[in-house]
């Protein structure tokens, strides 16, 4: 990442794009003056380029050098630096002048990097023509049968394990099995289930599945388990 730093260093106000926002009564964009972050330098004065960017989104699924697999799921789903909107996980940034949002999906390995100088941009209707041109591009496999959801789940540095298991042809939970009822899973949408428990309160369970349909994950409340 050759053209990526922080907005402290000597000359960089001259090196960077200068930031505008739109003055709707003149119906024209205004300069913004060049903002000195000081002592909010390391959480919000960084500088990037899209390419720079968009290595650090390939970093996120296949570079352990700096941060193992298990650590960077841990971190997107405990809400570590990365908001959740799956099947994505995004962060966004910006100051006067300036907006920028990295999105990605952890399964498929696709995202995208939106770096502006205007700090008026609605990435929310960005995003959604990314995302609806990405999933027919990248569109899931049928979900897969209901033995193929079955086995063994454990959090990531193994904190805690569980078992989705088949009885009459139905799948069941292990999670809180001291607690709750022992009732079936009941389908809700691909690779989706629900359990109810009582009150009309549910637990819905929500299988991650690879490029090939083969289930790998269990999305459960804010964590995400892996299977074995």
């Amino acid at each position: 990442m050759k053209a990526t730093g922080f907005l402290n260093e000597p000359g960089i106000a001259k090196q960077v794009a200068g930031g505008y926002r739109f003055n709707k009564t003149m119906n024209r964009f205004d300069e913004v003056p060049f903002f000195d972050v000081n002592a909010a330098i390391y959480p919000g004065g960084m500088y990037s380029s899209a390419g720079d960017m968009a290595r650090y989104i390939i970093a996120q699924f296949d570079d352990s050098r700096i941060l193992n697999q298990g650590t960077l799921r841990m971190m997107r789903h405990i809400k570590i630096g990365w908001k959740p909107a799956y099947p994505y996980v995004l962060h966004e940034g910006g100051f006067p002048g300036h907006r920028s949002i990295v999105v990605f999906n952890p399964e498929n390995k696709i995202g995208w990097v939106i770096l502006t100088n205007n700090g008026d941009i609605d990435f929310g209707k960005i995003s959604e023509q990314f995302a609806a041109i990405l999933s027919d591009t990248y569109r899931k496999r049928p979900a897969p049968m209901l033995p193929a959801f079955a086995g063994t789940y454990i959090l990531p540095g193994g904190f805690g394990s569980m078992k989705i298991y088949l009885k009459n042809d139905s799948l069941y939970s292990s999670y809180c099995q001291d607690l709750l009822p022992s009732k079936p899973l009941k389908p809700d949408g691909p690779n989706r289930f629900k359990m109810e428990v009582k009150d009309g309160y549910t637990i819905n369970y929500e299988f991650v599945t690879d490029l090939n349909g083969q289930v790998n994950g269990l999305r459960l409340g804010q964590f995400l388990w892996d299977k074995q």
